[in-house]
């Protein structure tokens, strides 16, 4: 049985299994030595990977799935509310509250799990005080609705520990079904770093490629960066810190925890610059592979 990352991540195996085997592809890359040997062990590892997966199309139910439908409920309640405060404090000409409510689904739903719980309660204490505001109160949000998302973080919060030890019972199956899928993952990072080579002589096979090399979950594709934005001297977190990408129109800003993220990004090669007030900007070069979220942390010296 499969959970639900275990699945999207067998899903999209199986679309690359079934490009590369295609007649119509085959004399696309295998002219081309080192793609061609890529294919022949993704293909070996798929087979290993299928299997150890006894019922391919049932996922797991129960404590891990009822926790996913709370962090999407909350991740969706939070950016409304954090649109409305946002809009409210660029009315009222208050930069810090607007910064501080710079927070979108996505940045929530890539939250870690134990910081799903701080982040409500700080966004709760920050618009606590204006619900008695009679320029902010046709906004909608009272203090009702806060409790109930703070009861729903809360009870998000106290399944974790019970996800996690349906995961541990999972036993040795699951723990070599993970293995499988970290060994395909390399996989793929080997085909992003080679898949350019046909982007000149076919363009369509470079697009099929990273059309299935992507997982789908919860409405986002999962390719990008995030990560967390600190001082160099005190290690705070910086809120309000400007993440972009160099070439692109993608820009995140990072919110109230120091948290960023950038995702449906193509994969290869990229300039990250992080530049914030008050601290000396960086330039680094970061790969991003295609189907996953990677780790870009960055630590700004003040000037």
């Amino acid at each position: 049985m499969l959970n639900l990352d275990q699945s999207n991540e067998y899903r999209r195996f199986v679309q690359l299994d079934n490009l590369f085997g295609l007649s119509t592809n085959k004399p696309i890359f295998e002219p081309y030595l080192p793609f061609k040997q890529n294919v022949a062990i993704f293909t070996g590892h798929f087979i290993d990977f299928d299997k150890l997966i006894p019922d391919k199309g049932v996922l797991t139910t129960g404590l891990t799935e009822g926790k996913l439908e709370i962090k999407e409920g909350l991740a969706k309640a939070f950016a409304l509310i954090c649109s409305k405060t946002k809009e409210f404090a660029l009315k009222s000409d208050n930069t810090s509250l607007e910064a501080e409510m710079n927070v979108t689904e996505s940045d929530i739903i890539h939250m870690k799990e134990a910081d799903i719980l701080p982040f409500v309660s700080n966004t709760i204490d920050t618009i606590t005080p204006f619900l008695t505001n009679v320029a902010y109160i046709p906004y909608g949000i009272t203090a009702i609705f806060l409790a109930t998302q703070f009861t729903n973080a809360t009870n998000f919060n106290d399944q974790i520990g019970a996800a996690r030890a349906i995961i541990i019972t999972d036993n040795i199956a699951n723990k070599n079904i993970n293995k499988a899928i970290k060994v395909l993952q390399t996989d793929l990072n080997s085909f992003d770093l080679l898949i350019n080579q046909f982007l000149d002589t076919n363009p369509n096979f470079v697009a099929e490629y990273h059309k299935n090399a992507t997982i789908i979950h919860t409405g986002i594709h999962h390719s990008g960066i995030q990560g967390k934005v600190t001082e160099a001297e005190t290690g705070v977190v910086i809120f309000g810190a400007t993440i972009r990408i160099i070439g692109l129109t993608k820009v995140a800003v990072t919110n109230l925890l120091g948290n960023y993220s950038i995702i449906s990004v193509q994969a290869k090669d990229y300039q990250i610059q992080v530049g914030a007030p008050g601290f000396v900007s960086q330039t680094v070069i970061h790969h991003i592979f295609s189907g996953s979220i990677g780790v870009l942390n960055f630590v700004m010296k003040a000037l």
